[in-house]
């Protein structure tokens, strides 16, 4: 029988290079009996995961865990697989998940749920527009646009069963630079830098992962922008060469500032790309 083990809660979006945001109900009551279902981040889904041991209950803004173990040793490793289970979900969402508690349903009512075959996140798409009003200042527009992410049971499972430690130890890194703005390019780079390290050398990385997606451009891009002295933005991971142009890139402006904006969208889809296809290749 399922035990309550951890309750999640969703508190803000990732910084993310899809212009994602919470819909308007998130942090409010978590209803789901609104009218329109799209103005909460989940409705009621339930997820049974990893052959029946772990159940996930997705409601709005939390997700309750529950566990099915007979001992300490299959407690420690079932709730490692919840812990694995929630960074792909964060990765696949950019929605930043925190521990708040301990389950507040009982494992009864969850058991009589029906079972879903996957969970839709409902998240705005905000785009952006710059009009150029002089030569250093911006007029900025938006756009609110309804994007549905969507991930299939199917898809945690098999995460789940060829998720290795360089694979796990670089999307730690990504989203961790993804909540730290100040850091995000020292920690984009690790994140990839850890897949190449796996392969031991760039151009085997390069050779292995093209199948799967892998652009080799994009991801020296990354690499220009954490180690050029030449040509350096002012959070690489070097100091500029006497007399060099230094890109200031804008912390706090960061999505509002065009150069900084470019800096921040590149690297992250570079650093996800270098993901993606190595997860392609561990499934392949």
């Amino acid at each position: 029988m399922i035990k309550p083990y951890v309750e999640y809660t969703a508190s803000a979006v990732l910084l993310n290079p899809f212009g994602y945001e919470f819909p308007f109900d998130t942090l409010g009551g978590g209803a789901t009996t609104n009218k329109d279902s799209t103005q909460v981040l989940t409705v009621k889904t339930k997820l049974v995961l990893a052959k029946g041991r772990i159940v996930m209950l997705f409601k709005n803004s939390h997700v309750s865990c529950y566990c099915d173990y007979k001992d300490d040793e299959e407690y420690k490793v079932l709730t490692s697989f919840v812990e694995v289970m929630m960074d792909f979900i964060m990765y696949r969402t950019s929605i930043n998940y925190n521990i708040i508690s301990g389950c507040r349903g009982t494992p009864s009512e969850v058991e009589k749920l029906d079972e879903i075959d996957g969970v839709s996140f409902n998240l705005l798409k905000i785009l952006r527009t710059r009009h150029k009003e002089n030569k250093n200042t911006y007029s900025l527009g938006y756009t609110e646009n309804k994007a549905i992410v969507r991930i299939k049971k199917n898809s945690i499972d098999a995460f789940l069963n060829i998720a290795n430690g360089d694979l796990l130890l670089a999307i730690h890194y990504y989203l961790k630079g993804c909540q730290t703005r100040e850091y995000f390019l020292f920690e984009f780079y690790k994140s990839a830098e850890s897949i190449k390290n796996y392969f031991g050398k760039e151009k085997e990385m390069a050779e292995r992962l093209r199948p799967h997606g892998f652009v080799r451009n994009s991801y020296g891009r990354l690499r220009q922008y954490c180690n050029d002295q030449r040509k350096p933005v002012s959070i690489g991971r070097h100091a500029p060469k006497r007399g060099a142009s230094l890109h200031i890139v804008n912390i706090k402006r960061l999505f509002e500032d065009p150069g900084s904006e470019k800096v921040f969208r590149e690297s992250a889809l570079s650093c996800r790309n270098t993901i993606d296809s190595f997860l392609c290749h561990l499934l392949a």
